[in-house]
């Protein structure tokens, strides 16, 4: 199975930006892709929300939302996986969710971040997390996923462990210096992977910025890089599982 990691430029709050930057890489890319990832939140964008409820529940989108349909019927009609980040709405709620689409455009999972800290502080009632990991297969692949700090969590650490997934997918936001990850922080990530995954892929975005995502994706295996795309510029990583 051929998974590209796409470390990739979004835009905050630039909804159609970011879906043109989805659609024309799953229209682009080799045929052979199983499956495309992009990072943490990347439809809207990592900073896209204001914490005004009134304001944010025109961010956030349904499954069923057109703008998602775009992406279902391009994964139909080329044929390849996708998935991505996003601000989901589900009725009053919002979620920072990860939205895994079949090759026929069908919901794998929807899978909401469980850890608080994509969130701040004055976020109400309506902004909410998700409880649970789960197990699912992609061509005959088990996979689970877990967003960001879900990750450095014991508990969350524990509970995708006994998932006993092949694959886990980590989709992050990470604003580390380039020195800093190079140093020391992707050896860290990479050790802290082995904790919860035999083979474990992240993928981070890249945002315009002083202190913004930088990009970079990485495919970790006992507790070492396998594999690496550098941090600094857009590229994708194709690793093959």
């Amino acid at each position: 199975m051929k998974i590209a990691l796409c470390s990739k430029r979004f835009i905050n709050n630039d909804v159609y930006s970011n879906l043109n930057t989805i659609l024309q890489l799953m229209e682009q890319e080799d045929s052979s892709i199983d499956l495309m990832c992009f990072g943490e939140a990347f439809l809207q964008g990592f900073d896209s929300l204001s914490w005004k409820y009134e304001i944010d529940q025109n961010i956030a989108v349904a499954q069923d939302s057109s703008v998602i349909n775009k992406i279902r019927t391009k994964a139909r009609e080329n044929e390849i996986g996708v998935s991505f980040g996003y601000i989901e709405k589900e009725g009053t709620n919002i979620y920072s969710s990860y939205l895994v689409l079949s090759k026929t455009g069908e919901t794998i999972i929807s899978f909401r971040r469980v850890s608080a800290g994509w969130k701040e502080p004055i976020a109400d009632y309506h902004y909410k997390e998700g409880t649970s990991f789960e197990k699912f297969v992609i061509d005959n692949l088990s996979f689970s996923v877990g967003l960001c700090g879900d990750l450095w969590d014991e508990s969350n650490v524990e509970a995708v462990s006994k998932c006993c997934a092949e694959l886990v997918l980590w989709p992050v936001y990470l604003d580390y210096s380039i020195s800093k990850w190079n140093e020391s922080e992707k050896h860290k990530y990479a050790l802290q992977a082995k904790r919860f995954g035999k083979k474990v892929l992240l993928i981070n975005s890249i945002c315009d910025g002083e202190s913004k995502a930088k990009g970079a994706s990485a495919f970790f295996s006992g507790g070492k890089i396998i594999y690496e795309s550098s941090m600094g510029s857009e590229n994708i990583l194709v690793v093959e599982v």
